[in-house]
């Protein structure tokens, strides 16, 4: 499971949130979490709120119900009208809005849509903030779904919103609804990886990516998984961010040409 480091994939959109069957000299991407556009690039990484409106004004259509637009509306009317419309103009016109199926990008924009942070000045900022905003929820995770898109297992993230808003909308208090994210996210990554492992038979889970420095996340997502009979192997002396990318590919080059 690859989470965060966005990178364009060969089918045009940056990838994220991807679930892989790999070794040193080949992968096959078996999963993937839905796509959303960021508005105005790079912009959106550094305004989560515009990552949000990406994923309420652009979702991947994957045959779920989209967002109510009421839930909608509760989120824009805390926003300037004049960066709503804008947002939504060039989602809808495709202008500078690349695809994202990044986990990261998705922590950004459940940051935004509690209020935890709008505004950003590093990347990860508001996920990191989502994460210490989170206290235990009673109500355990969050809706979720997942389905086929041609021959992968896709999450589709529009029911967790649609509960997100839901929750805030009623006065659920931000510390529990961002509980019950991390909640769903780890429900969500052990259900693609036992898709995956059905046919066949793998055992063993590596987590990586920058959102894997969120320890609430990757504390549960392990133990998830290990309860489901995986070996958990976790970034040690290596970083988990962009940090160990060269790592990676250094490690990937020597296998392919036949040096370790």
């Amino acid at each position: 499971v690859a989470y965060d480091g966005l990178g364009w994939g060969d089918d045009g959109t940056l990838w994220g949130g991807e679930l892989m069957i790999a070794d040193l000299v080949g992968y096959r991407r078996v999963g993937r979490f839905g796509t959303a556009p960021l508005p105005g690039g790079e912009a959106a990484i550094r305004r989560p709120a515009r990552m949000a409106l990406g994923y309420l004004f652009g979702p991947e259509p994957l045959g779920g119900s989209p967002v109510e637009p009421g839930l909608i509306r509760y989120f824009t009317d805390r926003l300037p009208d004049r960066e709503v419309q804008a947002v939504r103009r060039i989602v809808q016109r495709g202008v500078n809005s690349p695809r994202a199926s990044s986990a990261g990008r998705l922590f950004d924009a459940v940051s935004s849509l509690l209020g935890v942070r709008d505004d950003a000045s590093f990347e990860g900022e508001a996920a990191i903030a989502l994460e210490a905003a989170a206290r235990p929820a009673s109500t355990g995770e969050l809706p979720w779904r997942i389905t086929r898109s041609g021959d992968l297992w896709v999450y589709d993230p529009a029911p967790t919103l649609d509960a997100i808003l839901t929750g805030a909308a009623g006065g659920e208090p931000a510390a529990e609804l961002a509980a019950a994210f991390h909640a769903t996210m780890v429900a969500v990554t052990v259900a693609m990886c036992l898709e995956a492992a059905q046919p066949s038979g793998i055992k063993a889970v590596c987590l990586s990516g920058g959102v894997f420095q969120n320890q609430l996340l990757t504390g549960a997502l392990a133990g998830a998984l290990r309860d489901e009979g995986f070996f958990v192997y976790l970034n040690q002396q290596v970083p988990t961010n962009d940090g160990g990318i060269s790592y990676g590919q250094a490690a990937v080059a020597a296998a392919r040409s036949g040096g370790g």
